[in-house]
């Protein structure tokens, strides 16, 4: 839905630069080539500017403290899940329950988050006792059942580039359709658009 505004107004765009300044084959080549690498620059910044990790303890972050004790969780690696924390917990591997703890870190399961009860008086289910989840205070810890949402503030930055991206890749997809329509004899401009559909899918 993001990329519908910006991607109606480039088709709309495209068809009066072409229409408006009256654009050769050329002059069509052009457009293309410009506003695919302006395209092409502006959704690269996606690979400078992301959105920091889930914070999973052991595996994207350490356990706060302790010694950690390795143990093959996907069977391929070997990841930090066990620590002194719920070392004596003997939580089951290849099990993905998730649980948000107080610190605001993820926990592959309840177990491993040291947890050691369970309430569900108020009708909703919280985790208590977890002894790798310490408060300020030194109490231990509670979590919920679900991931800890991931903080990102560059959705107003994404909606940002991707707009004009979306503009200038469907500006082009416009330059490119008349180029074609303009280079080729018109008794092969059905194989060739066929042909040039089949390719930008397969690239």
């Amino acid at each position: 839905a993001t990329l519908i505004p910006g991607a109606v107004t480039g088709q709309i765009l495209g068809g009066v630069i072409i229409n408006r300044l009256n654009l050769s084959r050329y002059g069509m080549a052009l457009m293309l080539i410009v506003t695919t690498v302006l395209m092409m620059c502006g959704c690269g910044l996606f690979y400078i500017l992301r959105c920091d990790k889930r914070a999973v303890a052991g595996i994207t972050v350490p356990y706060d403290s302790g010694n950690v004790i390795q143990y093959n969780f996907t069977r391929s690696s070997l990841t930090a899940l066990s620590h002194d924390c719920n070392d004596g917990c003997d939580c089951p591997e290849g099990i993905y329950q998730p649980v948000c703890g107080d610190d605001l870190v993820t926990y592959v399961t309840p177990c491993h988050a040291g947890c050691t009860d369970i309430n569900t008086d108020d009708g909703n289910v919280t985790y208590t006792g977890c002894s790798c989840i310490v408060n300020s205070d030194g109490s231990l810890g509670t979590a919920r059942p679900q991931q800890c949402e991931r903080p990102c503030s560059i959705w107003v930055f994404y909606i940002l580039v991707m707009i004009p991206s979306s503009l200038l890749g469907t500006m082009a997809g416009i330059a490119g359709f008349m180029l074609q329509l303009r280079s080729v004899d018109e008794h092969h401009r059905g194989l060739a658009m066929s042909t040039a559909n089949v390719l930008v899918k397969i690239l």
